[in-house]
């Protein structure tokens, strides 16, 4: 329909259409007007105007954007056309028209005590939001060293299906949009309605995981990766500001870490804590180590890289009580605060020692608290297992398959605090061997291998 609308519409018929929509979104009727029934692949399906007319913008950006588009038959030079367009002179409208929605709804689903169907609306248009801020963008004047310009979209190139589940994607739109996203008071909006409705619902174990609640926190942890030109050149204090803002609205979801996995482990959902962690990967992608630090640091006694490791620590402490071989909450949030610890510690120089000079003193001591422990862990995990000789090259292969993707990391974390990790190994290299020579001179047949493994996997 919109690439109907762009050949055959004159420039009134398109601008008449289009304020139907935004009629049908916004709502500028009263809520009985707002809403009618439609009848939906054959189904009986009441669904509010408000919504269908979100989901016709939904359609409309996913049929653009590179990693979703259909096979219309048409050619792909007229498609890259269509997305240009819609990128350049619709985006930031739709963006606009979602909003205005979910603002106009607010007070009456923070002064609801029960289910009303505004609670739909909003996080329908919480939804579209999200989907426009994960458009590639690429026709905005981006300053961001590296990004994409001028990329056929529809190359192998487009992005991103593949990519990990903790995976951190910026999201790059350019100055023009700074006046929606940054000083138009929308992010403290966002921030103050889950607040709100967080607090309101606190005793409602469900809430967590409602359609409301799933859309607030992911607008809210895509807000985290905003970077590029739509902030000044200032030495980047807007964005510090910005992430700053957008911390302080989250930090009851990671802290303290201790009382937050003791809920998880009594039964409330991991979600939220989850989406925290994101937040922090988010933060430590477009930030410095230093920058990233001192952030929370204007808010508490300690610094972010402080709760990183405190965070890092609880979660390892949950894997090692479990022992579970089936994936759990406390994985996924192992492996993206690891994924955190990566993207700081990779943009770390080091000086001619291998000492890591960029992280603060108390920021290295952070960094030896979670590796000692993480050393603990998995030789525990190793030493727990059971082993053979005959399982001795099954053992291997499984060991290096599921360590490979952490190793990196956990050398990333040593070598931050290398004064503190290298003492440490070399104790547990020693200690490991004088085991090892007990055992054999014991029982000559005692099987060495039953503490290579660890040594090797961990420590060599």
């Amino acid at each position: 329909m919109f690439n109907s609308a762009r050949l055959d519409f004159t420039a009134a018929e398109k601008e008449a259409f289009l304020d139907q929509v935004r009629q049908a979104v916004i709502g500028s009727h009263n809520l009985d007007a707002r809403y009618r029934g439609i009848n939906f692949l054959e189904s009986l399906v009441c669904i509010p105007l408000n919504n269908f007319a979100f989901h016709f913008l939904e359609s409309l950006v996913s049929e653009f954007s590179p990693s979703t588009s259909t096979a219309m038959g048409l050619a792909r030079e007229f498609h890259e056309q269509c997305r240009a367009s819609l990128e350049q002179d619709y985006l930031k409208t739709f963006y606009c028209w979602a909003q205005d929605a979910a603002l106009s709804v607010t007070n009456k689903i923070i002064e609801s005590d029960s289910a009303v169907p505004e609670v739909n609306v909003c996080s329908t248009a919480m939804r579209l939001m999200l989907q426009i801020l994960n458009w590639d963008f690429r026709y905005g004047i981006n300053a961001v060293k590296g990004a994409k310009s001028d990329i056929d979209c529809f190359s192998a190139e487009a992005r991103y299906e593949g990519a990990k589940l903790s995976d951190c994607l910026l999201v790059q739109p350019g100055p023009a949009w700074r006046d929606v996203l940054i000083t138009s008071g929308h992010i403290g909006w966002l921030l103050s309605l889950y607040g709100a409705l967080r607090q309101k619902f606190s005793c409602e174990g469900y809430w967590l995981d409602c359609p409301i609640a799933v859309s607030a926190r992911k607008l809210i942890v895509q807000f985290f990766t905003l970077t590029g030109a739509i902030f000044p050149s200032d030495n980047g204090q807007m964005q510090e500001q910005h992430l700053l803002q957008l911390l302080s609205g989250i930090i009851q979801w990671i802290n303290p870490p201790d009382a937050i996995a003791k809920a998880i482990n009594c039964g409330k959902s991991e979600s939220e804590m989850l989406d925290g962690c994101r937040a922090l990967l988010a933060i430590a992608t477009v930030t410095t180590p230093l920058v990233f630090d001192r952030l929370l640091k204007s808010i508490s006694p300690f610094g972010t890289i402080s709760l990183l490791s405190a965070l890092m620590c609880e979660v390892i402490k949950v894997l090692m009580a479990n022992c579970t071989e089936e994936e759990t909450w406390s994985w996924v949030a192992r492996d993206i605060l690891l994924d955190t610890w990566t993207a700081l510690l990779m943009k770390q120089p080091t000086g001619n020692t291998g000492q890591s000079v960029m992280l603060p003193p108390e920021g290295i001591n952070a960094a030896a608290n979670v590796f000692a422990l993480i050393v603990e862990s998995e030789l525990k995990a190793a030493s727990a297992s059971d082993f053979t000789v005959e399982s001795e090259s099954d053992y291997l292969q499984a060991s290096i398959t599921t360590m490979d993707e952490r190793l990196s990391s956990y050398a990333l974390i040593a070598r931050a605090a290398i004064d503190v990790t290298i003492p440490l190994l070399t104790r547990l290299f020693s200690e490991r061997f004088r085991r090892l020579h007990q055992g054999i001179s014991i029982l000559p047949s005692f099987q060495y291998t039953m503490w290579s493994p660890p040594i090797v996997s961990l420590l060599a």
